[in-house]
């Protein structure tokens, strides 16, 4: 039975939430899907847009559920609460969370649509909720059931894990290992007497460094360790345990040191632990039909080290993929808030809008192609990822191809909206603090970031250019050809001696850019709607130009730019900049946030931080707040100046 069955049967209503929330937030979203689905009416293009970001049909109405049922948890950004208080009420937001969506993680952890759904709106309504599902859904329950092999011990901790009253969470990283884990030093080295494993720090080096489990709740952990066979290394492998008791107690031959609070407020319990004669029994290797033990004691493996370490790491392709598309959603949830704020924020002596100011509007709309761009690609290559014929080593390929570049376009968009916003942005109650911090984390988890990106580059040196299957017709714009002419290069470059890891991470970045290009090209193409076509297709030549502007010095040293088209670069730039510009309203409104999202910049700002502060009766309404009629318009151009649509769908 899949999630959204075990939701409909089991809990039709979540539990301890108001539903009247669900009712108003989502009535507009889904007439306008199901008016939209008619045959022979007009196309509505914010319900086209939307289902080009969310899917068709059931596909984006289950994303309204689960953004629905996220919102109703209420975890609006804090004031005064510890990162320690706050990392314990994570806890807490997970156990009501899976509640809420029928009560079973594990069924969730295995519908990609729910899960990464959850991931999604996690970032962008419950952040405190996010940092736990990597560990929880993907690194843990995932691991056990696609890497164990059923035993007994390995149902109960899943029995635990499926409620979320114990949480799951991987220990890779440790205090000399980052984004090197097949360097691990943690052992577990097998007690053949005993049937057993002892669970080791052999160095400083090898102590586990950053995962959450500084919080006394029950945990059961998957630890990545080398295992020791008669003195034999046989690799790096995950190994299962009960590291946190039902009292949050320490299992013996353990210790936990919680972490300083780190510098951007995320409400993590990072901790550092320490192994020292821990006892894990037999079946607490993940070693499923691929490894044992005999009678006798003695290890069987055909893998080599290897295979063993890809097997070991595979739960974080998918783990990787849900945290993109995370810090993306994240970024969709920032600019739409800014966009919103800058149509009603009024300044100087004409009272003009803040958006109205071209340097606000083009920031937004070139922010607004990058959002586009990085979702289009999250979920083609989650698409693609999850067919049954493609294998594992492409799957991690794209996974670190896609992550780096997608979280740091985010943070990057989301920085940019808590800049423009100002006082408001720094505020928490305006939830883009909290949006750039998640985007932090999902940014330094692993290691470096860049390091994960040059792994991908030499990937792709060594196996050639991936590409996304049915990634449609792509563009044929003279921008594009410079994009493939790059890449190409690029690829079939020398390993450069004086710059290898620069090259490799060259390669790699102009790889995802231009499959975020076909993204884009191919939801523009895909699309019923002609004038939705039109403004994808802006987004996705806006997006590509400004790459091709950001790698102009490259163009022009290989002679491919030339002054007739720099020239050409800066018209279209302008051109496309401004197309988008005046379509900023609607994009915003398609990125489906609830209509009554509390923070204070989502509305009339001015008299929602009056009444905040209690003074809404001894100060004029009129003194204090502008009519809905004034703040916000239907659908009005950003700048006088800004062009009408074209009439024609232009491929270029």
């Amino acid at each position: 039975m899949s999630s959204r069955q075990l939701y409909q049967t089991h809990n039709p209503h979540p539990k301890d939430i108001d539903m009247s929330f669900l009712t108003r937030a989502s009535h507009h979203d889904t007439a306008a899907l199901r008016s939209s689905q008619r045959p022979h009416r007009t196309v509505d293009p914010v319900a086209a847009l939307s289902r080009a970001l969310f899917g068709d049909g059931e596909h984006y109405l289950r994303h309204l559920q689960i953004r629905d049922v996220l919102a109703a948890l209420g975890d609006l950004p804090g004031t005064g609460q510890t990162q320690t208080t706050q990392a314990r009420s994570s806890y807490t937001l997970l156990e009501r969370a899976i509640d809420a969506l029928g009560g079973s993680a594990r069924a969730i952890a295995v519908d990609d649509l729910e899960s990464y759904a959850l991931f999604d709106w996690s970032a962008a309504l419950a952040p405190r909720l996010l940092v736990l599902l990597s560990g929880h859904l993907k690194l843990s329950i995932a691991a056990i059931e696609n890497l164990g092999d059923g035993s007994a011990f390995q149902q109960d901790c899943l029995r635990d894990l499926d409620t979320g009253r114990t949480a799951g969470v991987t220990l890779i990283t440790e205090l000399g290992h980052g984004t090197d884990a097949i360097h691990l030093e943690t052992t577990a080295t097998w007690q053949p007497e005993q049937r057993c494993f002892r669970l080791d720090s052999p160095t400083p080096s090898s102590v586990k460094f950053m995962p959450n489990l500084a919080a006394e709740v029950p945990r059961c952990v998957v630890v990545l360790a080398r295992l020791i066979v008669d003195g034999a290394d046989e690799g790096v492998w995950p190994f299962l345990m009960r590291l946190r008791t039902a009292a949050g107690g320490l299992a013996a031959g353990v210790d936990v040191k919680a972490l300083s609070d780190n510098g951007f407020g995320l409400w993590m319990d990072n901790a550092m632990t320490r192994f020292h004669g821990a006892l894990l029994p037999e079946s607490a290797l993940l070693s499923g039909d691929t490894a044992g033990f005999d009678a006798m004691g003695r290890f069987h493996c055909e893998l080599t080290t290897r295979q063993r370490f890809a097997r070991a790491m595979s739960p974080l392709s998918a783990a990787r993929l849900g945290v993109a598309g995370a810090a993306v959603s994240a970024a969709r949830a920032g600019l739409g808030l800014a966009i919103g704020y800058g149509h009603h924020r009024r300044v100087g002596p004409d009272g003009a809008s803040m958006i109205s100011h071209d340097h606000v509007a083009g920031q937004f709309a070139h922010a607004m192609s990058d959002v586009w761009a990085m979702t289009c690609l999250v979920n083609a290559v989650r698409a693609h990822c999850a067919r049954d014929d493609i294998d594992s080593r492409e799957v991690a390929l794209w996974s670190i191809l896609t992550k780096p570049v997608a979280s740091y376009t985010a943070w990057t968009v989301t920085t940019m909206c808590r800049h423009r916003c100002a006082a408001q942005g720094i505020l928490r109650a305006n939830y883009l603090t909290d949006y750039v911090t998640a985007c932090e984390g999902i940014l330094t988890a692993e290691g470096e970031t860049w390091a994960t990106l040059g792994a991908a580059g030499r990937a792709v040196r060594r196996a050639g250019i991936p590409g996304l299957i049915h990634t449609g017709e792509q563009p044929r714009a003279w921008w594009y050809r410079l994009f493939v002419e790059r890449e190409c290069a690029l690829a079939q470059a020398p390993n450069s001696a004086r710059h290898p890891d620069r090259s490799a991470i060259d390669l790699a970045t102009a790889v995802t850019t231009r499959s975020a290009v076909d993204a884009l090209w191919t939801a523009a193409s895909d699309t019923n709607s002609p004038a939705v076509q039109r403004i994808l297709y802006d987004l996705a030549a806006l997006y590509g130009l400004r790459q091709v502007r950001e790698h102009a010095d490259w163009y022009d040293a290989h002679g491919l730019l030339g002054r007739d088209r720099a020239a050409r670069l800066h018209r279209e730039l302008w051109s496309r900049t401004a197309a988008v510009e005046y379509r900023l309203p609607i994009l915003a409104r398609s990125f489906a946030l609830p209509e009554d999202l509390p923070a204070p910049i989502a509305g009339d700002t001015t008299a929602r931080w009056i009444e905040f502060a209690g003074w809404q009766d001894t100060l004029s309404s009129a003194d204090t707040s502008r009519t809905e009629n004034e703040a916000t318009t239907e659908d009005p151009p950003v700048r006088p100046d800004s062009p009408a649509p074209r009439t024609e769908a232009s491929h270029d």
